[in-house]
């Protein structure tokens, strides 16, 4: 099957969407089909583009303008250069050439999906629209829309008409998939994010037992200031001595973040590292005594999993979450994790406590961790339910 991709971000960017979207391309050309790529340059990180390898593999790249400043319609702005770049290197450079049977657009953000949609128009082929997280609404989660502006009036009137012409939307849970069929009589089916049998790991032998590690985007969606406030409540406690609090990852939060822990007397106990590659980073998760996830307190987080809820759980090591619901859920399953109210520093602090004074019981029961994501969560199964899912929607 010929399989073309579209999505704003892609590896070697060090983001949750990339590794999602690479590593769901890789296992389709492994199981036989011919899959192209249009994407962009690297924009989330400093790495560079192995060129030989995206010309072995079909990866088109475009450049994508800065969010450089913020601001809702620099956000905009971004957005927009990519569905203007993606659609016309698809059409210049795969049209004629190359005919995809599927299209397979992933989003937020929403205009990569009008570009999927063209190219899919163009090609008279069917478009199956990857819905990763509600949007606008999470852009007004995160900081980057008003939900007064027009921005976010435009999203809405965008979203409803990219479903309704979508041959088939693939979403990541199942309470996602319930509001996008509330908005659409599209079919919906649930592919969830999950973790590749090659970043399966086991616990070193020499486990920094008292580091807890956020490992992921340092933005205004996880909340991370009521983090490092809820560490600096307990921090001077006897049973919390020794602990540190560090974070693996970039973003636009983390000069505040720092500012955050000195403002809350804990400098010298929160540490930053920049972002790695996959590997490498699930290596610092595996060697971490705590890993710790949380996310805004805002009704669209409860309708996503965030994917680092599979990879925290496949290096078996206990978790402190604080997310709400599928994700919560799963992380509530095996009594290996601690939970704590989103975005709540106060909560956060009695999690916290309770996950030291407990560690050694919670480090036990976290052997069961990583079988609640490779049971039921493989990144192999879930690409060969999506290869179903575009067989089923091909045209005669």
């Amino acid at each position: 099957m010929r399989i073309l991709i579209v999505s704003q971000f892609y590896p070697p960017d060090i983001t949750a969407a990339a590794f999602r979207i690479g590593e769901t391309a890789e296992i389709l050309r492994s199981l036989g089909h011919d899959v192209r790529v249009i994407t962009t340059e690297p924009h989330k990180s400093d790495a560079k583009v192995d060129e030989d390898s995206d010309r072995s593999r079909g990866v088109l790249r475009v450049r994508v303008s800065s969010t450089e400043g913020g601001g809702a319609w620099r956000y905009v702005a971004h957005y927009l250069s990519f569905m203007r770049r993606s659609a016309w290197i698809g059409f210049s450079r795969l049209f004629g050439r190359w005919r995809p049977q599927v299209v397979w657009a992933t989003s937020p953000p929403l205009f990569a999906g009008l570009t999927g949609w063209f190219l899919a128009r163009i090609n008279r082929c069917p478009l199956v629209f990857d819905v990763r997280d509600i949007w606008p609404e999470s852009a007004v989660a995160a900081g980057q829309l008003s939900s007064t502006g027009l921005g976010f009036r435009v999203g809405k009137l965008l979203e409803k008409w990219l479903y309704d012409r979508a041959d088939h939307i693939t979403c990541v849970s199942s309470r996602m998939a319930a509001y996008i069929g509330s908005r659409t009589s599209t079919g919906t089916s649930v592919i969830y994010n999950g973790v590749s049998a090659n970043h399966a790991r086991t616990a070193p032998a020499a486990v920094d037992r008292k580091r807890i590690l956020y490992a992921g985007n340092l933005g205004r969606a996880q909340a991370l200031d009521a983090t490092v406030r809820g560490f600096a409540r307990i921090a001077n406690e006897t049973t919390a001595n020794g602990w540190t609090l560090e974070f693996l990852g970039n973003g636009a939060l983390r000069s505040e973040l720092q500012a955050v822990a000195a403002k809350s007397g804990v400098e010298d106990r929160v540490a930053f590292h920049a972002a790695v590659t996959k590997d490498k980073a699930m290596d610092e998760l595996a060697r971490s005594a705590v890993l710790l996830i949380s996310l805004k307190s805002d009704a669209v987080f409860d309708l996503t999993i965030p994917s680092k809820v599979f990879d925290y759980l496949a290096v078996g090591r206990p978790i402190l979450f604080g997310i709400n619901g599928e994700g919560r859920d799963i992380l509530q399953s095996t009594g290996a994790n601690v939970g704590f109210t989103p975005d709540d520093e106060d909560t956060l602090a009695v999690a916290i406590r309770h996950m030291m004074m407990g560690y050694d019981q919670f480090d036990a029961r976290a052997e069961r961790n990583p079988a609640a994501v490779t049971d039921a969560y493989s990144r192999e199964a879930n690409t060969t339910q999506l290869a179903a899912i575009f067989e089923g929607s091909l045209r005669p």
